[in-house]
Order: structure tokens, then sequence, then C-alpha cells
């Protein structure tokens, strides 16, 4: 079974280069995963529009605001995505609990540390209440508010650290 999850985690085709490890319960019944997300200064800072007469683009400075809600919505995303594969990709486990982090430098050290956004365990009978028919419609940060969520984010959409529900010793 690890063999397969790993094989089918690290063939996602992620927009940037992502890290994962995970770790199966003896049981095979509890899936951990760690993913390490992007870091937000390595967003685009920019976008593209098209004139409305659909000749040419123009290019437009994002607020902090529109790219920290871009962010959100990205992170929140790639957990989403990484809770279904695991599901659906090891029939046997039950429970799915994904833990995201970035990397950060210390003030006091200047060290590099990571720093989990967000950790969510996943029950499958919960995850299978959601209407797959009608992704278009599903949120992906609400989703993930729907489960047993730790997450400290301001209504500005700022990431604070928090610990997550375990950690996974050994990457894959």
């Amino acid at each position: 079974m690890e063999l397969v999850l790993n094989d089918h985690l690290m063939d996602i085709d992620w927009p940037q280069e992502t890290s994962l490890s995970f770790e199966l319960s003896a049981d095979g019944k509890v899936l951990m995963l760690d993913v390490d997300l992007p870091e937000i200064e390595d967003f685009p800072k920019t976008e593209l529009r098209l004139y409305q007469r659909g000749i040419g683009v123009s290019v437009k400075e994002l607020s902090d605001t529109a790219l920290r809600k871009l962010y959100m919505a990205h992170v929140h995303g790639m957990g989403f995505r990484l809770i279904g594969e695991g599901f659906a990709c090891a029939p046997s486990v039950e429970t799915v609990v994904l833990s995201g982090f970035t990397q950060v430098t210390n003030a006091a050290t200047g060290r590099m540390e990571d720093k989990y956004l967000y950790s969510v365990k996943v029950k499958r009978e919960a995850w299978v209440a959601i209407q797959f028919g009608n992704l278009g419609q599903v949120d992906p940060v609400e989703a993930l508010a729907a489960f047993e969520l730790r997450r400290d984010m301001t209504k500005t959409r700022i990431f604070r650290a928090i610990e997550p529900w375990d950690a996974i010793v050994a990457p894959h």
C-alpha cells in the first residue's frame, strides 16, 4: 500500500516543486500526510487580463489582500486534493490527517524553520458527503473548515503558526 501511495502522490503534477511525506498506520486505517506548501513570496504579484475587445492583455499589480486571498485558496486547494487522492488511492484508509507547512526565517536565530499553516483530520464517511459532481461550487477553504481543522488565520488571511495534529517523521 505504501508503494502505491508513494507512486501515486509523487506523480501529481504541481505548478511548483512540492515535497510530501506520509506515514500509513500499521493497520492501514490512518494516513498521515505532510505537505511543504509554497511560500507566499513565490506567488506572482501581477495578474494578466484580456482587454475588453480581446486583443492584447494588460498587466495589473495584485494588492496584498488579493495576493493573500489567492495564496489561501491555493494552499487549501492543495490540501483538499491530497486528502481526496489519499482516500482514492488507499481504500483501507478511514482517516486522513493532513498538515501543511512552509518555511520561515526565525528572527531570533536567522535559521529557516517549518511553520505549520493548517492541520486537518478527515474521516472517510465525512469526506464522501462532499458533492464531487458539483466541485465547481465547493470552496476548499470552507470544505477543510468543515472537518477537524487547526488553523489560525486572520480575517485579512494572514496565517499564524499552529501545532499540527501529529508530526511525520520520515520523508518518502
